[in-house]
Order: C-alpha cells, then sequence, then structure tokens
C-alpha cells in the first residue's frame, strides 16, 4: 500500500489544488447571483442596483485578465495566487460582516472579487502545462471541473445558509472560507513548475529532447492565426450567454413547469463536470482538430435543441448532454490549443489575452438577448444568432491552424 501510494506522480496532487481553485475562485461567479433576491427583498434594493454589482464582478475579471496576463510568472506566481485568494476571502467577509446593508460598499467588493477570480482562472490551466506533456488532456479537464463542482456542490451549500438562520451573512461566510481554503493548500502544496520539487513534467523522460518551438506574446499577436483564434473565444462567450443563460427562463416560457426547468439545469452541470473531464480525456487521445469538430457540433445541437424545446421535452436531456460536451471548448480545450499552437515560454499572457474580453462579451450577450426578447418575445431568435456564431466561430479556429501551419511559424499542429 505504501510503496503503491509512493508511485502516485505529485503533479495530480497539483491538479485537485487548482481543481479546489477554480471551485472557489473563478467558479463563485455565478454562485453570487443566490443573493440576489434575499438581498432585494431584506433591502428593497432595486434589479438594476443589484445588477451593477454582478457587473462589477465583470469588470475586475476584465481587469484582472489584462493585468495578471503580464505579470506573473513562474517565481511570483504562488505568492499572488496566495494573496489574491486572501483578498477575495477578506471581501467575502467584509460582505457578511456588514451583510451589505449599503449596497454602494458592494461595488468595490465585487471589482476585487472579480479581479482576483481572474488570476485563478489564468493560472489553474499554466500551471498544469508546466506538470503534464502526457496527459494534459485529463489533467486539464479535472481542473476544469471545479467550476461545475462549485455549481453542484457550493451553490446549494449557501443556498441553503442563506435561507437558513444564518442568512446572507452565512453564505458570503461560508464563500470566505473557500478562498482560504485554496490560499492555505497553496501555502503548503503547491509548487508552480515540477522541477520545484525536484521532478520532471509527466512524459518527460531524461533522455527526451524538446523539439516543440515555444513563442512569446510579440512573436504571435500580430499573425493571423493568433488573431482569428482571439475572435473565435470572443464569440464563444456571445454564444455562451445567448444559447446557455437565457435557457432555464426559456423553458418556462414555452410552456414547461418550473421544476422541469430546474431538472434540465441540474443535469446541465452535472454534465459539464463529466464532459470537461471526458473531453480531456478524448485530448489526450485524438487530433484537437477532431476535438473541435465534436465540441462545435455539440455546440451547434444545444441551439437546435433550444429551438425546438417546445415541441418536445425530451430535447431538453439531449441540451444537458451536449452542453457538457461544448462548454469544455472554454476551459480545457482552448488552454491545449494555446499550448499546442504556441508552446508554453509566454502562456499566461497568450491565455489572458485570449480570454479578457470574454466578461465584456458575456455582458453584451445578456444585453443582445434581452434586446431579443422585448422585441420578438421570445428568446428563439437569439438562440438562431448563437447557432450561426458556433458556424463562425468554428471557421474561425480552422482558419487559425491553417494559416498558423502556412505561415510554418511552428512546427504542424495537432
Amino acid at each position: 500500500m505504501e510503496n503503491s501510494m509512493k508511485k502516485i506522480y505529485y503533479g495530480w496532487y497539483i491538479v485537485l489544488i487548482c481543481m479546489v481553485n477554480n471551485t472557489f475562485g473563478i467558479g463563485i461567479i455565478p454562485v453570487m447571483g443566490l443573493f440576489t433576491a434575499p438581498l432585494m427583498s431584506r433591502f428593497g434594493y432595486s434589479a438594476s442596483s443589484i445588477g451593477l454589482t454582478l457587473s462589477m464582478l465583470s469588470v475586475g475579471m476584465f481587469c484582472g485578465y489584462f493585468f495578471f496576463g503580464r505579470i506573473l510568472t513562474k517565481e511570483n506566481n504562488k505568492l499572488v495566487l496566495i494573496l489574491c485568494c486572501g483578498l477575495q476571502a477578506t471581501s467575502f467577509l467584509l460582505m457578511g460582516i456588514t451583510e451589505l446593508k449599503v449596497i454602494m460598499l458592494a461595488y468595490p467588493l465585487c471589482f476585487v472579487i472579480g479581479f482576483c477570480a481572474a488570476c485563478t482562472a489564468i493560472s489553474s490551466p499554466s500551471i498544469v502545462n508546466n506538470w503534464f506533456i502526457s496527459s494534459n488532456g485529463l489533467a486539464m479537464g479535472i481542473v476544469g471541473a471545479g467550476t461545475g463542482l462549485s455549481a453542484f456542490v457550493l451553490a446549494p451549500i449557501c443556498s441553503w445558509l442563506i435561507y437558513s438562520s444564518f442568512g446572507i451573512r452565512g453564505g458570503y461566510f461560508a464563500l470566505a472560507a473557500g478562498g482560504l481554503v485554496s490560499a492555505t493548500l497553496f501555502y503548503f502544496f503547491l509548487y508552480i513548475e515540477p522541477s520545484m520539487k525536484g521532478l520532471k513534467p509527466l512524459g518527460v523522460k531524461k533522455e527526451t529532447v524538446e523539439t516543440h518551438a515555444s513563442y512569446t506574446y510579440d512573436e504571435v499577436k500580430g499573425t493571423g492565426s493568433f488573431k482569428r483564434l482571439v475572435a473565435a473565444r470572443i464569440m464563444l462567450s456571445l454564444i455562451y450567454t445567448l444559447c446557455f443563460v437565457q435557457v432555464a427562463t426559456h423553458i418556462i416560457n414555452v410552456g414547461y413547469s418550473p421544476s422541469f426547468s430546474a431538472l434540465i439545469v441540474s443535469l446541465y452541470g452535472a454534465s459539464l463536470i463529466i464532459g470537461k473531464v471526458f473531453i480531456g480525456i478524448l485530448c489526450d487521445k485524438i487530433k484537437l482538430s477532431t476535438i473541435n469538430l465534436i465540441c462545435y457540433a455539440s455546440l451547434a445541437v444545444c441551439a437546435l435543441s433550444a429551438i425546438f424545446i417546445e415541441y418536445n421535452m425530451a430535447l431538453g436531456y439531449i441540451y444537458a448532454l451536449c452542453a457538457g460536451l461544448s462548454i469544455p471548448l472554454q476551459t480545457v480545450v482552448y488552454p491545449i490549443m494555446i499550448k499546442d499552437l504556441y508552446g508554453t515560454k509566454d502562456f499566461p499572457k497568450l491565455y489572458a489575452v485570449n480570454i479578457q474580453i470574454a466578461p465584456l462579451a458575456l455582458a453584451g450577450g445578456s444585453y443582445i438577448a434581452g434586446l431579443v426578447y422585448d422585441v420578438s418575445n421570445s428568446y428563439v431568435p437569439a438562440f438562431w444568432l448563437s447557432l450561426a456564431t458556433v458556424i463562425l466561430a468554428y471557421s474561425f479556429v480552422k482558419q487559425a491552424y491553417a494559416s498558423h501551419k502556412k505561415a510554418s511559424l511552428l512546427p504542424s499542429p495537432n
């Protein structure tokens, strides 16, 4: 037993730490919506004032992606992560102590929370890439599943606390505790790269010679492949708000019960956890071009299922299943694509640039979906728009690989 335990590669403990980091870091963003109704009913805040707090989360993330993508290095990553977890925990602690009786206090605190969450979103895939050559996809999938765990585990806990005798304060304290857990794990167990623990990346032997080129941000920022990859990532965020955020309301609008809508959302959460691990495993087994085809085809099926769900409720289950195969594009496939195309030399900055516009695209997608509903009294046109965007985004990814290969910037892509 003892010998078998010694054979476990330390990188897998790093994966678990990064998964917890995602759960209590970037994964807490959707959980923040649980506080909306209690704050409105208790203090009489308007929906717009609460909505502004959520907007500040997105603004903080946008600024965080820009900032951390440029300052994170292997030398300072651990310290920065610990500081961000501490700042996030402190912000939630202050929200719990004050119970946000003064709504103006929420705006700077939510900005800080979003700002720090961006650090976790950039750091986790970067750290995993340092530790894994082989099984990189599986590791990335497990880490990505942390965001699904926040919806599946953390959200019910916070909801129970909010509506129990602990109230709003209890919910915020639970989120603060999560930040402290992450900071503790980082302090005692996190190593940014295997050499810091006297190890090599999994899949690299002593005689291995590195043949995959690695490039800096300055070397690739002006290339057609990188610009198309960034554009496709922005479109993915737009698709997310058009096709996923509105679907729970749409299901009720077309005549199904709130309980059925909640069931589909729950299945979607479970599918997301399994799907990220499954897609991660596939990334280790088959070409990334095939992975992209599977994920984008699943996105198209999600849009079509949402469009026609009013005619057959079984499409709700298909929607939930395909969601688990498509959302991993953002958190599992994209980091692996960036590593595959450009290497790891400047990965944090390259990845940050790819995702830093995402919060603004999310906000824009929500506005477009709302505008479409106001005009047509239905979300169906928004789902058609998301389907068209899926096709366009997939074509951009294909062109990114084609132009990259044509320019001979790196060896042939996977």
